[in-house]
């Protein structure tokens, strides 16, 4: 575990990529018919925490992405048994659709955990400025004021009688 743990907080992104891809499959392991729910839960895990130490959105696509990729592809093993059954379609052929559907579907974890750092990425410095005074001339919270002197229009209503 120490050893995973060194691989995901280092910049090795080969090895990074192999382990969140083996996530993946793991946290497929929580349905039927093994259901093993603590797979799962200790995949998404890995997942929201590597998310969140992304440092840019297209690391957090790509973290989403190698996820889904060895999810889809373990999930969706059944499709590959299937074609097992059909006589008229060769058995390899069942591999090739699972991989191509499990390319296509891996873009949904991707899109869900580059919104998700979207959305919690830092504030930029400047942020509050653009709502700060446009209300009641005050800012918004007090802790991201981008400066700790008062607005001149404090009191006056800010910007609302321009609108």
């Amino acid at each position: 575990m120490a050893q995973a743990y060194r691989i995901m907080a280092t910049e090795q992104s080969g090895a990074r990529q192999a382990l969140l891809l083996a996530a993946g499959g793991v946290s497929a392991l929580g349905f039927a018919p093994l259901d093993w729910v603590i797979c799962t839960f200790a995949a998404f895990a890995l997942l929201i925490w590597r998310t969140a130490r992304a440092e840019t959105l297209r690391r957090a696509f790509g973290t989403g992405w190698w996820f889904g990729l060895g999810h889809f592809t373990i999930g969706l093993n059944w499709i590959a048994g299937s074609f097992r059954y059909q006589d008229a379609m060769p058995h390899w052929l069942g591999w090739g659709a699972v991989l191509a559907l499990s390319l296509y579907l891996a873009v949904y974890p991707a899109l869900a955990c580059a919104g998700a750092w979207w959305l919690n990425r830092p504030p930029s410095p400047s942020g509050e400025g653009l709502r700060e005074g446009t209300v009641n001339g005050k800012s918004m919270s007090q802790l991201t004021s981008p400066s700790p002197q008062p607005s001149p229009l404090k009191g006056r209503g800010g910007m609302l009688p321009f609108i």
